[in-house]
């Protein structure tokens, strides 16, 4: 999923946990949210990701390591049609999510301010306003099955679960509602 705050979580403002399974090692995010339900801040074993809002709108996101204190900025522009992401730390790295009139992202785009150029990085795709998967590109433009995939959700519309094909998967709680 992409990080531009709970946009497919479900009914509630979003998860109190995600864990990572089947990863280089387990990962756990134990997710604190304001009075208005917005996610404030995510903290991991290594790392914390503090969020701030701005007009009401996800503004950035600050990923800050726990041993170094090496931080990394995420800034956020949103339009109707489209909300762009950018990230600075080591390197700046611009991305474009491509909204649907419902507000949804359809496509992500990779742009390269240096360079002036930009390509298709991901699709998703939806079933009854739930995402279903996320398709992602090789430089090329053909479909990476590596970087592929898909979305699960519980009986109540959370997503409970976004799998890789690799087999590696994070999986949400929401025990805290």
């Amino acid at each position: 999923m992409p990080t531009i705050g709970p946009l497919f979580y479900g009914p509630d403002p979003g998860p109190c946990t995600e864990t990572g399974i089947g990863m280089s090692s387990e990962t756990v995010g134990k997710y604190s949210f304001d009075d208005a339900g917005r996610v404030l801040k995510v903290t991991f074993d290594q790392s914390v990701r503090t969020h701030e809002y701005s007009n009401g709108e996800l503004a950035s996101i600050t990923n800050t390591a726990l041993d170094t204190q090496l931080k990394s900025v995420t800034t956020y522009k949103w339009s109707r049609e489209m909300v762009t992401e950018t990230v600075a730390g080591t390197g700046e790295t611009v991305r474009q999510y491509l909204l649907d009139a419902a507000g949804y992202p359809t496509e992500l785009w990779l742009l390269d301010p240096d360079l002036g150029t930009r390509r298709i990085y991901a699709r998703y795709g939806y079933e009854d306003c739930r995402l279903t998967h996320r398709d992602a590109f090789e430089f090329d433009g053909t479909i990476s099955p590596d970087l592929t995939s898909n979305y699960t959700y519980d009986d109540l519309g959370h997503v409970s679960a976004r799998v890789n094909v690799d087999g590696t998967k994070v999986v949400y709680d929401y025990s805290c509602w």
